[in-house]
């Protein structure tokens, strides 16, 4: 399954007769696509997810935000198989899992290198499993297939070290990746100087935070679209999926910019903005699925008179809860990063 067939089928607005409990009911076929999706997930990848938090919905939304994904949350909360377990029942590849080494320290460790002895000092470039995968993606006869390039424990080492180049290429409007001097480029050379980086292809991060991993800061937080998948949800919590949900593109834009500036007292960046205008073109994509996974994990220590609660947001004022690190009469200190 390509991109662009699955976009159509999650904003499709076509509508299919069903039975439920005896009774004739039409549905979207958007909605039936996605409660096959999370059955199988279920019943044959063994990932079980409480409903009402979308797991799968946001994953899936997240693939069109032309951004990293980073799956957060405990160990053993099944970050690194829900990209093989998604790709297998929608019909992408086999994801190509990359764990990412404490000793990474710039592009080279992701990206490869040009080796000027390789093929008896003819030159020629050394490549890595992360750049094969693009290769791969880029070859004719996958262009219409879907990657996922998973970099499994991805803060092990510092992510501007070793994927600062990625970000501000994966921003760009040519989307080029140069990887060596195009004067250095031989017949004995197999990988060009320059390739694009496709669109085929999505990047998946995943990451623990404990004292053996480094931290994550806003500049890869901003470039980045969130999925945290938590280690237990209190059953106390009411995040009843029947209820109705605010689509991104039916909130007006000026409530929403001073929702985030008063509620929350953050300054959204343009980047943001243009995200956030891009979503409102997406039919299946909620209000709640780009505050919890775009803005929430921009607040790291901070403080406020109390905790904000975000109207029509149950998903994000549930993760604001667990985001509690002190309170007192002072008031409250909230930090996305410091919780389960």
């Amino acid at each position: 399954m390509t991109k662009t067939e699955l976009i159509e089928i999650l904003e499709s607005e076509e509508k299919e007769t069903v039975e439920e409990n005896g009774e004739q009911k039409e549905v979207l076929k958007s909605d039936i696509f996605l409660k096959t999706i999370n059955k199988r997930i279920a019943e044959e990848k063994k990932l079980i997810y409480p409903e009402g938090l979308r797991i799968v919905e946001r994953f899936l939304g997240a693939l069109f935000t032309d951004q990293m994904i980073i799956l957060s949350g405990p160990p053993g909360t099944g970050k690194t198989s829900l990209p093989f377990a998604i790709a297998d029942v929608i019909g992408a590849e086999k994801p190509i899992l990359i764990p990412v080494q404490p000793n990474w320290t710039d592009n080279q460790d992701l990206m490869g290198y040009y080796n000027p002895v390789k093929n008896n000092n003819a030159g020629g470039y050394t490549t890595t499993p992360f750049l094969d995968a693009i290769l791969k993606a880029l070859q004719p006869e996958n262009r219409d297939k879907l990657f996922f390039v998973v970099l499994d424990e991805m803060n092990l080492a510092h992510i501007e070290y070793y994927f600062s180049t990625m970000l501000s290429i994966m921003e760009s409007e040519d989307k080029i990746i140069r990887l060596y001097s195009e004067r250095l480029q031989t017949e004995n050379c197999e990988v060009p100087s320059e390739i694009v980086l496709p669109d085929n292809l999505q990047i998946i991060g995943t990451l623990n935070m404990d004292e053996t991993t480094k931290g994550i800061s806003p500049k890869v937080i901003d470039r980045s679209y969130i999925l945290e998948i938590p280690g237990e949800i209190g059953k106390d919590k009411d995040l009843d999926k029947e209820d109705k949900v605010l689509k991104v593109h039916d909130y007006p834009d000026e409530k929403f910019r001073e929702w985030i500036k008063e509620e929350l007292e953050l300054t959204p960046s343009f980047r943001l903005l243009s995200h956030y205008d891009l979503m409102k073109n997406r039919r299946f994509m909620d209000v709640d699925d780009f505050v919890v996974g775009k803005i929430l994990p921009m607040i790291h220590d901070k403080n406020y008179e109390s905790i904000p609660v975000l109207v029509d947001c149950k998903i994000s004022n549930e993760k604001i809860d667990r985001m509690t690190v002190q309170q007192d009469e002072n008031g409250v200190k909230l930090d996305f990063w410091g919780t389960d």
